[in-house]
């Protein structure tokens, strides 16, 4: 079955140009999509160089965030009849060897929605168990992850088997591969969340039908960093908004949370922000 490879970009010309001149070499894909989510720039038009038979460049009606601009993706990938879709930032770095085992899971694994590889930050894997809502509002702070980061989810490498896949709960969106049918029934990325958590969303919609994320230990996958992000959003302390804005939204509209556990959960919130505000008065 046909596999694509769905980079989404926005004002990235750079980082996307750089994914593009390495991925195109990859025999493992069928197509590759370049997503452009209505950049303001002119890298739409600068991408467009690279359109073939191969490489198939399109813009998203609107800029609706990561989430739809990856939907835009998904559904054209499957009326191009791709069944398996890498999807990746423009600032990622892997190589075309991590792609034939991920697709093997999906052999093994009837009930896979996504696997992804291994990515590590400050020595610790970019992945958790599925967290409860206090779980979820605390690790918005930076402090707490450093100092609780097992109590809050996060996967632990030495109670991990690392030859065989493991079922996670929530997992790094910078790369990852879907299985479209599965994807698309679960009701893909939610819309309604235009930056942050949204892996925790769709996650929460994979379980929900019972579905399973695995991630593959032995091979892994480097983030260099969201650069569209910074580049697009001025202050730290906006980006962290963002983040609280999408989980206030998925504890009241996932999980039922009331207005008194939203208040509660919003101390947490409140304080990761005041953390990014002075860890961005710091950077200057």
């Amino acid at each position: 079955m046909s596999v694509a490879c769905i980079i989404l970009n926005y004002n990235s010309y750079v980082e996307t140009k750089k994914l593009i001149e390495k991925v195109k070499l990859f025999g493992v894909f069928r197509y590759i999509i370049i997503v452009d989510n209505k950049s303001n720039d002119d890298s739409y038009i600068k991408l467009l160089k690279y359109q073939n038979t191969k490489i198939h460049v399109i813009q998203a009606d609107k800029n609706g965030g990561f989430g739809y601009g990856n939907n835009f993706g998904v559904i054209y990938a499957k009326s191009l009849g791709a069944h398996y879709a890498l999807i990746a930032n423009p600032d990622v770095d892997f190589k075309e060897e991590i792609i034939l085992p991920m697709l093997e899971v999906f052999k093994q694994k009837k009930d896979a929605t996504v696997v992804v590889p291994a990515s590590y930050k400050n020595n610790h894997i970019r992945a958790y168990h599925s967290q409860n809502n206090l779980q979820i509002a605390m690790s918005s702070s930076l402090i707490l992850n450093k100092l609780f980061g097992n109590f809050l989810g996060r996967l632990s490498l030495n109670k991990l088997q690392l030859d065989q896949p493991v079922e996670i709960g929530v997992f790094s969106g910078a790369l990852f591969m879907v299985d479209i049918p599965k994807f698309i029934k679960v009701g893909m990325f939610d819309e309604h969340v235009f930056l942050y958590f949204e892996e925790s969303i769709l996650a929460e919609r994979i379980h929900g039908f019972g579905f399973k994320i695995y991630m593959l230990l032995d091979i892994n996958f480097k983030h260099i960093g969201s650069t569209s992000v910074k580049k697009n959003i001025s202050s730290f302390t906006k980006i962290k908004k963002y983040e609280v804005i999408s989980k206030k939204y998925f504890l009241k509209s996932y999980r039922d949370a009331g207005n008194f556990k939203l208040l509660v959960y919003s101390l947490f919130f409140y304080e990761s922000i005041f953390e990014m505000y002075l860890y961005g008065s710091l950077k200057k």
